[in-house]
């Protein structure tokens, strides 16, 4: 645009209207009528008639900037021979023509007849006028609802201008049509370009996209159910990108665009069905939840999707989804919890070689009283029964000890998923105490110091032993000589400036476990690393550096925290913080036991080690049943076809030759699905699948087990098999 010079108060004059309202009413709804493709066309068509009417040299348009600072211009018609000025007119700061420029912006007609009427202030105007040889020029605002958006200008070059009030009234007129003209292709050019980015955004995202549009709308006033049926039946693929296609199997986007969501791909409406409905429950609008959905290989694919419905006067027109392909990580995640299961395997067979030692220790000393006191009880017998009874006593508290050893061991032992129960961590480290002695040096002590009314935890009893066992073997390599290894338990409230100060920390009542040593100490950095898979300054035959993270695992299984402090010279202490659940219970008495009966049933025994079945067949011989006894599970499946009618209840080893336990079982399901059966067995990872077991709970007898546990278990089930009749 060329500068506008200020108005005159002195106007030239033609002698009567030279611009035909009726012509200009014509361009106005050419202006008004025009697409994007046309509008600069129909715009140069006005402004040359505006020009041959009023014979101006240059007419023009321009326009302000969104803030209103700068302007430029849009479009220019040109005489023959005068200069354009739409690519030397851009961005222009309105400063630059001070006096002009704020009367077109205060919606005020600038008139300039010529260079002399311009005030003084109006300097710049003049010398623009001067330098660009404009002799009388006109510029007339168009305005939108927030102010002025720009202005239409006339310039006269080769001659003063000359116009009539008449002319002004409809230029007036035509500035406004052009600011609608504008401000409508602004928006439709705004439109445009937010499309283009919506679609650039689409077709670039790693998620995969879509947008389903309703033609005529689907009202929110409807039940759900409504609303689901009505989505069905209209929603058609409006946008989609090229992930989501292929995620649908087809190749690309435009075979769906435009289509039937129930004709292309109704399973995809049939796995959206209850996640539409909470979608408009929320507000129309569901976020990141879990959608399976068969991919074009057929295979399963995990989604992580998210829906958006866009309202329009009361209807649902569209909906908007996300769909992001999460197959890969959740592959991960349990390729992941494998290795890490795997990790603490390897971890817990390294402890069991350090416990094996020990362990044959006790067992040698079990066997050591078990053999002497079976001596003295045969040589007494007949001379002395008290004291032959008393050895007897001897002989089971011996038996009863290296039970206990054994479940110990098979707890460690176990690859099994994490079980956990309330837990009183005081009485586990007791019954711990005597294996984590054989796991130290004799010139360490290891001490405990239980907390008081300690609270209840919710725990896997073999993980939380399995992370002991490893703080207190770490601890013990960490002294040279002399020294002592310190177990504690207490209550804990962490809140308040403890949090502040420890990041690590969540607020909440927590049972304190510590192990501390007496040892080395650590570094700064070696502390930073102390959790991490392998890292270790033990030389290689002394560990894997397996034992710290395996702790560290544990503890985040049970939303726990471990943390260590530890300076050089200073030895270690390891804190673990496990939530408490509940607090103790006041210590009740032990529940007195009835006397265990007998009976005069039917018994199949199958156990493959002769002694066992032998002392199993005499206790149950003598407590009055009659024993049908088979050394392995094929002959036990033989003897039950044979003698199924008077056999009352089956007694089986878990592990046997020829068939398991649990194929005799299903053998015996089979003909008579009411007979009581029970299971022997002391180690169930691997022989009972985890469904097998948490359906037939009450079936298995833990070996090592006692006379009074075996005869109880099956008087109960016998009973029970009745409907509660005594035998």
């Amino acid at each position: 645009m060329t500068p506008t010079p200020p108005p005159s108060t002195h106007s030239g004059h033609a002698p009567s209207s030279a611009l035909v309202h009726d012509d200009v009413v014509a361009c106005a709804s050419r202006l008004l009528a025009a697409s994007a493709s046309t509008l600069h066309t129909a715009l140069d068509r006005t402004l040359g008639l505006v020009a041959e009417r009023l014979k101006a040299d240059r007419v023009y348009v321009f326009v302000f900037s969104e803030d209103g600072q700068r302007f430029s211009c849009f479009q220019d018609h040109c005489a023959p021979g005068v200069p354009s000025i739409r690519a030397s007119i851009q961005d222009v700061p309105i400063g630059s023509f001070p006096w002009s420029m704020s009367r077109v912006k205060a919606q005020q007609t600038v008139e300039v007849p010529n260079a002399d009427t311009l005030p003084a202030e109006a300097a710049a105007e003049r010398m623009a006028m001067q330098t660009a040889s404009i002799r009388s020029f006109i510029s007339l605002p168009f305005l939108r609802a927030n102010g002025c958006a720009g202005a239409l200008g006339l310039d006269w070059l080769r001659s003063d201008g000359l116009w009539a009030p008449a002319d002004l009234v409809t230029l007036r007129f035509l500035a406004q049509v052009l600011a609608t003209t504008l401000e409508r292709h602004s928006l439709a050019s705004k439109a445009v370009q937010a499309e283009e980015r919506l679609r650039s955004f689409i077709a670039g995202s790693h998620a995969s996209v879509c947008c389903f549009e309703l033609p005529s709308g689907v009202g929110i006033d409807l039940s759900l159910d409504e609303q689901w049926q009505h989505f069905q039946d209209k929603a058609v693929w409006a946008e989609c990108n090229t992930t989501f296609a292929q995620l649908c199997g087809v190749e690309d986007s435009s075979e769906l665009c435009g289509r039937r969501v129930v004709d292309k791909h109704p399973t995809l409406l049939n796995r959206l069905s209850s996640n539409f409905k909470l979608m408009v429950e929320k507000g129309y609008r569901h976020l990141g939840f879990e959608l399976l959905l068969d991919g074009p290989d057929a295979q399963p694919r995990q989604l992580v999707a998210s829906l958006f419905g866009v309202l329009d006067g009361g209807s649902l027109v569209r909906l908007w989804g996300t769909f992001q392909d999460v197959t890969q990580q959740r592959q991960s995640e349990k390729e992941r919890q494998a290795l890490e299961s795997q990790l603490r395997q390897a971890q817990r067979l390294e402890s069991i070689g350090l416990l094996a030692g020990g362990v044959a220790h006790d067992f040698n000393n079990m066997l050591v009283a078990v053999l002497n006191y079976a001596e003295l009880a045969l040589r007494t017998l007949h001379t002395n029964p008290n004291a032959a009874a008393e050895d007897m006593r001897s002989i089971i508290k011996a038996g009863e000890r290296a039970a206990g050893l054994t479940r110990q061991l098979l707890a460690f032992s176990r690859q099994q998923p994490l079980r956990k129960q309330g837990i009183n961590l005081n009485e586990l480290i007791r019954d711990l105490m005597r294996l984590l002695r054989r796991v130290i040096h004799e010139s360490v002590d290891l001490d405990f110091v239980p907390g008081h009314a300690l609270g209840i935890i919710l725990g896997d009893p073999g993980q939380l032993e399995q992370v002991l066992l490893n703080l207190v073997v770490n601890a013990n390599d960490a002294i040279d000589d002399i020294g002592r290894i310190t177990i504690e338990t207490e209550n804990v409230v962490l809140n308040g400036n403890y949090i502040k100060t420890h990041p690590w920390a969540r607020p909440g009542r927590y049972v304190l476990l510590s192990v501390s040593d007496t040892g080395t100490g650590m570094s700064e950095e070696v502390r930073e690393r102390a959790f991490e898979p392998f890292f270790s300054t033990k030389a290689p035959e002394r560990g894997s550096g397996l034992g710290l993270s395996t702790a560290y695992g544990i503890v985040k299984q049970h939303d726990g925290m471990i943390h260590v402090y530890s300076e050089p010279g200073t030895g270690s202490r390891f804190k673990i913080y496990l939530p408490i659940v509940e607090r103790a219970a006041s210590t009740v008495g032990g529940r007195v036991e009835a006397m265990v009966r007998g009976g005069n049933e039917t018994i199949l025994v199958a156990e493959d080690n002769e002694m066992v079945r032998q002392v199993v067949c005499t206790l149950l011989e003598r407590a009055g049943y009659t024993v049908l006894a088979a050394n392995d599970g094929g002959e036990a499946a033989r003897l039950f076809d044979q003698q199924q009618p008077s056999i009352h209840l089956a007694l089986l080893d878990a592990v046997m030759p020829v068939m398991s336990g649990r194929a005799v079982f299903h053998h015996i399901q089979a003909r008579n699905p009411a007979l009581p059966v029970l299971f022997a067995s002391g180690y169930t990872s691997g022989v009972f699948p985890e469904e097998f077991l948490r359906e037939h709970q009450g079936r298995l007898i833990e070996k090592p087990y006692d006379s009074d546990t075996l005869l109880r278990r099956i008087r109960e089930a016998l009973d029970a098999a009745a409907g509660g009749r005594k035998a």
